[in-house]
């Protein structure tokens, strides 16, 4: 079976799975004791391994046994402080980590039994968590590499590139050898620069990567530490086209529809990074979507909290 069927037909969590799994609090809390202390309980102040636990609220506090310092399970999490309770934090992470194309706040709002504006923030909580996952990662090999707009012209504002309304960001793809797409990087940028297109470079491609771009000339920033192969975009065939470009085309206009068709615009573009970030996490992960779910409590779990002020903040 070739790659492409073997994404579409794998098995992923199933929700009758899920639900037995992790169907209640105390299911969650086991589950997540075993993710943010794997060798078991550890104070965070003396170190010792022996604890006792109480119910407080909807969750479980821990007292250590040796110098009575109580911490929640949730505490350093990106759950911290949450007044909701673990089993509606465990389904917003299953239908965000299985939602191919996406799911919008307003949909999970529907799903969880809560209102809009709790949604919404449970949503852009874990998405800051994959952004920040995202972010640690590197991306190798023949990459194609292109710049992109997100928005469209407002009226009596700029067209094209210097439009007001549109977000610049740059969009590359990793290739394996028979160039079939591996990874990808999305990430908003303040303007198409050679400094910022270095910066981005240094911080998020591995050095010696073969970067393949169209003429732009910002995109010699690469050539610090890649290998930059050029082709004018105006001079080249359809052929030229699909055998240079065509996976970074390929993504840039899933990311645009995911975009439109999901979550119908982002009219925040201060936002733009998270969705982007929800969008590589998931595309990153795709080879086996039975994991995903895991990763994303792992991500969440080893993720600093965030405050409600912040999240709109950021």
């Amino acid at each position: 079976m070739n790659s492409k069927y073997r994404i579409q037909f794998q098995k992923g969590l199933s929700l009758p799975e899920f639900i037995n799994r992790f169907g209640t609090r105390e299911q969650c809390e086991e589950y997540l004791c075993t993710v943010k202390w794997p060798q078991g309980f550890t104070c965070k102040k003396c170190g010792a391994v022996n604890a006792i636990s109480f119910n407080k609220g909807n969750h479980t506090v821990f007292q250590c046994s040796h110098c009575h310092t109580q911490t929640s399970l949730l505490v350093d999490t990106i759950f911290e402080r949450t007044h909701l309770p673990l089993t509606i934090w465990f389904l917003a992470i299953y239908l965000i980590a299985g939602a191919k194309t996406g799911i919008s706040s307003l949909d999970l709002h529907r799903k969880l039994g809560v209102n809009h504006k709790t949604a919404w923030l449970l949503h852009q909580k874990l998405m800051h968590s994959m952004m920040e996952e995202e972010r640690k990662n590197t991306i190798g090999g023949r990459i194609e590499m292109d710049d992109a707009y997100l928005g469209g012209k407002q009226k009596g504002g700029r067209r094209g590139r210097g439009s007001e309304n549109k977000q610049p960001f740059i969009v590359a793809v990793s290739t394996d050898e028979n160039t079939h797409p591996l990874q990808i990087k999305l990430d908003p940028v303040d303007s198409f620069t050679i400094k910022n297109i270095e910066n981005w470079t240094e911080a998020h491609i591995t050095p010696g990567s073969h970067v393949v771009t169209d003429a732009l000339n910002c995109f010699t920033g690469v050539e610090r530490t890649c290998f930059h192969e050029i082709h004018t975009s105006i001079l080249m065939s359809e052929e030229e086209k699909e055998e240079h470009f065509k996976w970074m085309n390929t993504i840039l206009s899933n990311v645009k529809t995911l975009i439109s068709g999901t979550f119908h615009s982002i009219e925040c573009h201060q936002y733009t990074f998270r969705y982007f970030g929800e969008i590589t996490y998931r595309f990153n992960r795709r080879y086996n979507l039975k994991k995903i779910f895991y990763d994303l409590c792992y991500t969440a779990v080893n993720t600093a909290p965030v405050t409600a002020k912040q999240i709109s903040a950021l």
